[in-house]
């Protein structure tokens, strides 16, 4: 799960890294100018949770399995 997690996170970051700035390209299409919002919606907020609560939380269960539950049922 912990995996997964990273995995996620990583992936998030990933777009916010190289597809961001497609948005801002001078070539980008009149009908996505000013569309990122639209399109990554609230992108940026699942990053800061993710990575610096959620993941954080499960990685701290590694030695203890069975608190997982309560990362899910506080958040």
């Amino acid at each position: 799960m912990v995996t997964t997690e990273r995995e996620y996170v990583r992936s998030l970051r990933y777009i916010i890294d190289n597809y961001f700035p497609e948005m801002e390209r001078a070539d980008l299409p009149q009908d996505l100018r000013g569309k990122r919002s639209v399109i990554f919606g609230n992108l940026e907020k699942l990053v800061d949770f993710h990575s610096q609560y959620f993941l954080k939380e499960l990685e701290s269960c590694c030695n203890h399995p069975l608190r997982v539950s309560h990362c899910f049922l506080r958040h």
